[in-house]
Parts: structure tokens; sequence; C-alpha cells
């Protein structure tokens, strides 16, 4: 079963064709650029908080 069976407007917006699980080349190149240094060893450290939290707050919703 496609990814994109649920929705045809998704599937077919540039941001799902060019975004950075499908892009290639230079396009690729591009948006792992940008979004690399967001996930450096000091970034991922300083998210460990806020991940903390969410996974606190989905374990909380799904006990009840």
């Amino acid at each position: 079963r496609s990814l994109c069976d649920w929705s045809s407007d998704v599937c077919s917006s540039d941001l799902y064709q060019k975004g950075i699980l499908l892009a290639e080349g230079d396009d690729w190149a591009q948006q792992r650029a940008i979004i690399g240094p967001s996930f450096n060893n000091n970034s991922l450290k300083k998210m460990i908080p806020v991940m903390h939290d969410s996974i606190n707050n989905f374990l909380q919703r799904i006990k009840k």
C-alpha cells in the first residue's frame, strides 16, 4: 500500500514531492545543508527535555 493512498492532494503537492525524503541531487543537498545543524549533538541534547515532556504527555493520554 502506498504512503499516498490516503490523500492525492498531499501526494501531488510540491512539499511532498520535493521534500527531504523524496528529493534528489541538488534539491536534497540544499535541504540537508539547511536542516543538518539541527541534528548535531548539542542541538539534540537541548531537545531532550521537550522530547521527555512530549513522551510523558503521550503516555499519560494513552493510559486513560
